[in-house]
This record gives C-alpha cells, sequence and structure tokens, in this order.
C-alpha cells in the first residue's frame, strides 16, 4: 500500500467508561490512517463521563501506544499473535492469551525494574495458538508461543520448532519462563533482533 506523502494529522484517541471498546474502535478508525502515514500524533481524548485521573490517564496513554505499537509505529516490548481459532483448538485460547497478556505485563515490570527494556533488543514476539496441527507453522515468525494439544497438554515452540510438551496447566508459566530466559540471553549477546 502507498504511503500519503504531505500534510500530516493530528487525531483523537477516544478514551471513556468501557476502554476495551474504544480501543476496539480507535483500532478501526486509527490503524488505517496511521497506517497510510497520515498521522503524526495522537491526542487522548476523554469523553464527559470519565474520571480524568492520573490512572485512567496512563491506562488511555497504554491503550493508544497498543494501537500504534501493532503498526510499528511505537516500540513495543512483547507482541502477542493468535489464532481466531477453528474446529481444532484444543485451549481456551482466549482465556489463556488473557493470561499470557497479564504475565507478560508483570515480566516487563520486573524487567524494567533491573533497568532492561526489551523493546531496546527489538521486543519479543509471543504466538497463543489453538492447535499444534498449524499453530506452529503459522506462527514461525513468532520468537516464542505456545499451542494446544489433545489430551489436556500443549507444546511449546520457539521460532517454529517445538521445544517440548506441557501440561494444560503449565502452559502460560513455561512460555513465561522461557520468554524471560529468551529476553535475557538477547540482553547478554546484546543483540537486536
Amino acid at each position: 500500500m502507498k504511503k500519503l506523502k504531505g500534510l500530516k494529522h493530528i487525531f483523537s484517541f477516544t478514551y471513556g467508561p468501557d476502554p476495551e471498546c474504544h480501543v476496539i474502535n480507535n483500532s478501526l478508525s486509527l490503524g488505517p490512517l496511521f497506517y497510510d502515514g497520515a498521522g503524526e500524533a495522537m491526542l487522548i481524548r476523554f469523553v464527559t463521563d470519565i474520571n480524568y485521573n492520573p490512572e485512567n490517564i496512563k491506562d488511555a496513554a497504554e491503550k493508544a501506544k497498543l494501537i500504534l505499537g501493532s503498526l510499528g509505529l511505537f516500540p513495543k516490548s512483547f507482541r502477542i499473535i493468535s489464532c481466531p481459532t477453528c474446529g481444532r483448538c484444543r485451549i481456551d485460547l482466549a482465556t489463556i492469551a488473557h493470561q499470557v497478556g497479564r504475565k507478560l505485563k508483570e515480566l516487563e515490570e520486573r524487567l524494567r525494574k533491573d533497568n532492561k527494556n526489551p523493546e531496546d533488543v527489538g521486543g519479543i514476539t509471543v504466538a497463543v495458538m489453538g492447535c499444534n496441527v498449524n499453530g506452529p507453522r503459522e506462527a514461525a515468525a513468532a520468537d516464542i508461543g505456545i499451542a494446544g494439544r489433545r489430551n489436556n497438554t500443549g507444546i511449546l515452540f520457539k521460532n517454529g520448532k517445538v521445544v517440548k510438551t506441557v501440561p494444560e496447566e503449565r502452559l502460560v508459566q513455561e512460555l513465561v519462563l522461557h520468554t524471560e530466559e529468551l529476553i535475557n540471553q538477547r540482553f547478554k549477546s546484546g543483540i537486536r533482533h
């Protein structure tokens, strides 16, 4: 797609009582504009019935960065990709993806306390896939990932290659553990991926 040239615009990111809904709406309306190069900045606009307090301001900024980061316009420490699910899905993908998101946020906070910014070494792409049939191949570009498997198990994979089989209840824990090892290896080697 051809990038727009010329005038750049400041677009409003609307933040209100249902932040998740606003992320979806803003992604659909602002994402294409920024992707095409029409946007220069994002102004956060609070709807009238939302409390204008530091917690909401921080959350709104995080949501705006999420949109820009998904377009590659803002450095991200962790990028989570997932499949849309199909009949082969062997795990509760939505629940696990949310757990992974929370645990990676905690990992990011721990790393930052140690003065390690994951985006400084290129960040990590994490895949959460529904099945081991297509999962590792579809997410081969991911640095690390998990995929559901029969008999309440799943697999952990790195760069599209299966590393090990894990009981389903430990999938998130193993993924976060191996993600932390991977990011620490990158910091030791000093290589930006």
